[in-house]
């Protein structure tokens, strides 16, 4: 069963969105377990992954017949890495078409692992490297960064990143990272952002060092921050929000919408007139759900 969960929030303003009941969202002619979606602004096209906890991970997408049905696309054209093991997924894209997402191919050689190109009619053109200070180029074997997910802005002026360090001699953190954290980063040009000087103060109430904290997504008027977050050495996730009364200030203490044990909510990804949240879960046989 290949499905979304979705939510309808009632917006108060200057406070935290109240959320309702969750619903079942059907993707026809998917047969296999889609993971962290993507939502358009327009809410038409929805992005996914495959399971991302093997390997040959592939994004895809599906067009929008009502709020809970999707037609199922197929591949994005142009991000399909035909290398063993690849991994592409984590997507997002701006109002302008411009289209973001994490590869691992030619990784540790090329450390710079976010990727971006031009969407349109199903496929990515014109494909580059992002780089900037925002990635960290430190690699010593069994210790290694990536930037595990991220989601750009409306805009496109502002990317939302997540610095992940894995450590394949811990034991304590085996298929997961040791350490990820959100970052912002502000747009040189297509190709290249750098964080913010403000970044960790603006964030200073979301990174908390007792979660490894990722797959952050801002809404279109910069004053929520959806994100998922997962306490240290469990299996505990919590799809939480952040918000600001204005795109300048600080974010707040985060407000947990979705924790359930043994469900694993995670990835949120808000509509453009931000009434419409979608996220994936498992459900009780396991099986990933969006």
């Amino acid at each position: 069963m290949c499905c979304l969960m979705l939510c309808s929030p009632e917006i108060i303003a200057q406070a935290y969105p109240v959320f309702g009941g969750e619903k079942k969202v059907a993707i026809n002619g998917l047969n296999f377990d889609p993971m962290e979606p993507f939502i358009s602004d327009d809410g038409n096209t929805l992005f996914f992954n495959s399971l991302n906890s093997g390997g040959n991970t592939n994004l895809y997408y599906a067009q929008r017949v009502n709020d809970t049905v999707f037609n199922f696309g197929g591949l994005v054209g142009g991000t399909y890495d035909a290398s063993a093991d690849h991994l592409d997924a984590v997507a997002s894209m701006d109002s302008a078409g411009r289209f973001f997402w994490v590869s691992l191919r030619g990784y540790p050689g090329n450390m710079a692992n976010l990727h971006a190109g031009k969407f349109s009619n199903g496929s990515v053109s014109d494909i580059k490297r992002v780089y900037g200070d925002f990635n960290i180029y430190t690699i010593n074997y069994p210790l290694g960064w990536l930037i595990m997910d991220a989601g750009i802005t409306y805009t496109g002026n502002l990317l939302l990143f997540c610095n992940a360090l894995f450590d394949f001699s811990n034991t304590s953190c085996v298929g997961v990272p040791c350490q990820a954290r959100i970052g912002l980063a502000g747009k040189v040009n297509d190709t290249t952002f750098n964080r913010l000087p403000d970044s960790d103060a603006l964030l200073a109430n979301v990174n908390d060092t007792a979660f490894l904290t990722y797959a952050p997504q801002l809404s279109r008027d910069g004053r929520e921050l959806y994100f998922t977050r997962l306490l240290k050495n469990t299996y505990n996730t919590e799809v939480c929000v952040a918000v600001r009364n204005s795109p300048a200030e600080v974010f707040s203490v985060p407000l947990v919408i979705h924790a359930k044990n043994g469900f694993v909510p995670e990835a949120a990804t808000i509509t453009g007139n931000q009434q419409k949240l979608y996220y994936q879960q498992k459900n009780a046989s396991l099986r990933y759900e969006l």
